[in-house]
């Protein structure tokens, strides 16, 4: 298969995967990345409670958060714990969780992130380095400006998906602080439904070197859903290696209801003239 290798993980650098789970915290669905670092395949992880994935240790502590969180509606909160893996073996991770819309109900998204002894590898140290764009101070100035006061969101990933940099138009429409929104994945404010077709999107962008205007789905931290449009570019060294993706995000809810007032419009007068 041509794109075999972009598919693949290296569990050694593999850092974020989620899972969506229900009210009896039975997994829904989850990422192919989640499935490699747990050991287990999709079938043996559908139906899965959660709290089986958890040191045995931590659980009566997770099933409190859990519960607090279907409490209060849109509640986010994150906290550190030990993913027990298919074979015993236990991993370090940060978990995010928040209550997200799924396909007219309620669900819960879980990202997770694994943890190493460092907060910030070196790897990513040379990532963020090696994005940085070689331009003058004036050049630089300029972009910097230009980004920051763009209205659109601009954001900046590894290659896991791990938020390098955003501007503050990303954190204003996702109603987040900045310490809420770096270094977590960029999944995490997909709409739960949208999250099988960004996998595909992404596989697209690290294919192809670019996708254009994307239409997706994503929830801001109140819950509101926001209709964007995306175009994103893989970044890569010198050697052809992915470092992560650039993406811009315009927000595009207000044309969509414009759009949809102006169907329903047209459809009624249709009827109307059928009527006549």
């Amino acid at each position: 298969m041509k794109n075999k290798k972009y598919l693949s993980i290296d569990k050694k650098n593999f850092n974020s995967f989620f899972f969506i789970i229900d009210n009896d915290l039975k997994i829904i669905y989850t990422n192919r990345y989640a499935q490699s670092i747990t050991n287990y395949n999709k079938s043996e992880l559908k139906g899965k409670k959660i709290i089986e994935l958890i040191s045995s240790s931590e659980i009566k502590d997770i099933r409190k958060v859990f519960r607090n969180l279907i409490k209060e509606k849109y509640t986010y909160t994150s906290f550190e714990t030990k993913l027990s893996t298919k074979n015993g073996k236990l991993i370090p991770i940060k978990i995010s969780i928040s209550l997200r819309p799924w396909k007219d109900k309620k669900a819960i998204l879980v990202t997770a992130e694994r943890l190493s002894k460092q907060t910030v590898s070196k790897k990513e140290l040379k990532s963020t380095k090696e994005l940085k764009p070689k331009l003058n101070n004036r050049q630089m100035r300029l972009l910097i400006r230009a980004v920051e006061k763009s209205r659109d969101l601009i954001i900046i990933s590894d290659e896991y998906g791990k938020v390098l940099y955003a501007n503050p138009a990303s954190f204003e429409k996702h109603e987040a602080k900045k310490e809420d929104y770096l270094y977590q994945n960029v999944f995490k404010w997909f709409a739960p439904y949208e999250l099988e077709r960004a996998e595909k999107v992404r596989e697209e962008t690290i294919r192809k070197g670019f996708v254009k205007n994307k239409e997706f789905d994503i929830i801001s931290m109140s819950g509101e859903t926001l209709t964007v449009e995306m175009s994103a570019v893989s970044l890569k060294d010198n050697q052809g290696n992915l470092l992560g993706f650039a993406a811009i995000l315009r927000d595009i809810s207000k044309r969509k209801q414009i759009e949809k007032k102006l169907k329903d419009v047209l459809f009624e007068q249709e009827i109307i003239n059928k009527t006549i």
